[in-house]
């Protein structure tokens, strides 16, 4: 199969490698949509060790080609691959702390991911994409969850104010939850004219470019009061 192989920091290069191989555990999953995340760049250029070669990619779309019988799946199904693998069986995984779990590994990073032509994923790691979510957009979800547990970790209640510090692809989905969530005013903050353009599409009430008057604009939007709640993103 092809994919893009990268040998060492910054060296990174289409190349034929072995498709997957799959035992019972696994669906083999022929990656149709695959995001870059910074995380993808950090490996890239070495800011975060990888033993090499690796495939990077871990927001990854696809189609179910074998496998999963266990998991309902069918040849053709559209899923999603969680890209976060861990044991299973560990103290932080038995009470719903995967994320800690000592053993875990994310697919790009640590095993090949999704910037290939397929993966090979646990079956409880792959979910069924419905129809109303298209698959250019479905990448966004892996980065939209981390997002939602960080809100969720809060309270957020109608008309509080909120603070987005920094509006790259994280803060413009932590505008549009806050939003979501009742929010008002949402107040998205950063120097790139293009991002608070963006955000004000997208739903924010309103942006600012930082600086020392950014305190000053943030109480006048919110008759003084300043900000309930502040996400930082940068």
């Amino acid at each position: 199969m092809k994919a893009m192989v990268l040998t060492a920091p910054r060296e990174l290069a289409q190349d034929e490698v072995a498709r997957p191989r799959l035992d019972a555990r696994h669906v083999l999953v022929r990656v149709t949509h695959s995001g870059i995340c910074g995380t993808d760049f950090k490996i890239y250029s070495g800011a975060i060790p990888v033993t090499y070669p690796r495939i990077m990619g871990h927001e990854m779309i696809g189609e179910v080609v074998e496998g999963g019988d266990a998991g309902g799946f069918r040849p053709g199904d559209r899923v999603i691959v969680d890209p976060e693998l861990y044991c299973g069986s560990c103290f932080h995984c038995r009470i719903g702390q995967t994320h800690l779990c000592p053993k875990g590994m994310l697919l790009g990073r640590d095993a090949n991911g999704g910037f290939a032509e397929y993966v090979a994923a646990p079956v409880s790691h792959v979910f069924h994409l419905p129809d109303s979510i298209d698959s250019r957009t479905a990448p966004l979800i892996q980065v939209l969850t981390t997002c939602l547990h960080a809100q969720r970790q809060i309270n957020i209640f109608p008309a509080e104010s909120v603070v987005v510090l920094g509006l790259g692809v994280t803060g413009q989905l932590h505008v549009q939850l806050a939003k979501a969530r009742g929010a008002s005013p949402v107040i998205g903050i950063t120097r790139i004219a293009e991002k608070r353009d963006l955000a004000q599409e997208l739903g924010a009430d309103l942006t600012i470019p930082g600086g020392d008057g950014a305190i000053e604009k943030v109480k006048e939007a919110t008759d003084g009061r300043g900000a309930d709640v502040i996400i930082e993103t940068t």
